[in-house]
């Protein structure tokens, strides 16, 4: 068997016996300095825990007994207020008045799921909901209000506000839509109770990737800076890259106009708008 035993390893085995009680010493040695280096770490550490044991129970005492101002908390993290801008009332056909007032939600993190709003003209009330996405600037509009004259004193608020925080911006649906080939123009009534009458056309399109069951659509007629006629309508199923004509038609008004706005609105905070 000792024939199958090279040069080295008998150098090595012989290397072994000299210098093995010197091997086993350097081994007792590290280990002795590893632990000892361990226990004046521990011990350091139960000093320096018990020298600063009563400032640190001191600092947790305040700490606990600290008056919390849940009020300013509560004012800075909640959201604010829905901004009114411009209410007015335009004249409409048959002595009525069209109620409208440009609102914004200024959050971003906040969306409002309905409210409740009240129109208060010359002691009349009246009153309508609506929903607000993050940042959504919209018309409300009560269409055929009966007033006896045209309110000098026209103002619009609130009566109830639900919140929903909105914590992923990029995981709700904003639907987008493109407007093309607006006109305005004098036509013959369909029934000839006055000389001419208003409408506008143009073209909607859902360049959107989803489909909505419907959409609501508020159009604007302004000269001068002054509202002189809206509408409101909903279209039904408005498919994903689809096009299709939309009309408003204002019977026994001539308006003259020298600017348009029309806001589509889809109401993406109920999952039961998609189609």
């Amino acid at each position: 068997m000792l024939d199958n035993i090279s040069d080295k390893q008998l150098k090595w085995g012989y290397w072994w016996v000299l210098h093995r009680a010197a091997m086993h010493r350097l081994v007792v040695v590290i280990l002795s300095l590893f632990a000892f280096v361990f226990c004046g770490y521990a011990l350091w550490q139960i000093t320096d825990w018990l020298a600063n044991r009563q400032a640190e129970e001191e600092a947790m005492r305040q700490l606990v007994n600290q008056n919390i101002n849940t009020e300013e908390y509560r004012r800075t993290n909640s959201p604010s207020a829905p901004e009114v801008h411009t209410v007015t009332a335009v004249p409409a056909a048959n002595g009525l008045y069209d109620l409208i007032a440009e609102v914004k939600n200024p959050n971003i993190k906040w969306a409002i799921t309905d409210s409740t709003f009240t129109f208060t003209a010359e002691g009349q009330i009246v009153q309508g909901s609506a929903y607000f996405l993050p940042l959504e600037e919209k018309y409300l509009v009560k269409l055929g209000v009966a007033l006896r004259t045209r309110p000098q004193q026209l103002t619009l608020t609130f009566d109830s506000i639900n919140w929903k925080r909105i914590r992923d911006l990029t995981q709700l649906t904003v639907p987008t839509f493109n407007i093309t080939d607006q006109q305005i123009e004098q036509v013959t009534p369909a029934e000839a109770t006055s000389p001419t009458a208003t409408k506008l056309t143009f073209n909607l399109e859902n360049s959107s990737p989803d489909s909505f069951w419907q959409v609501g659509l508020t159009a604007i007629l302004s000269r001068s800076g002054s509202i002189q006629a809206v509408g409101q309508q909903v279209i039904a199923n408005v498919e994903s890259k689809t096009t299709r004509q939309v009309e408003f038609y204002w019977p026994e008004s001539v308006i003259v106009a020298d600017n348009l706005i029309i806001k589509p609105e889809v109401n993406v905070l109920d999952p039961r708008v998609l189609k």
